[in-house]
């Protein structure tokens, strides 16, 4: 698992983020995060 911190860190070396949001999962202590990204289109 990985921190929100983290993920963005992580994506951010491969593509621009346009969007990131979480929110918590209702039964557990984990939470669900989603991201949007801008590659370039050359890669």
């Amino acid at each position: 698992m990985r921190s929100d911190a983290d993920l963005r860190a992580a994506l951010e070396r491969h593509a621009a983020i346009e969007g990131f949001e979480t929110w918590p999962d209702d039964e557990t202590d984990l939470h669900y995060q989603w991201a949007v990204l801008r590659a370039p289109r050359n890669v």
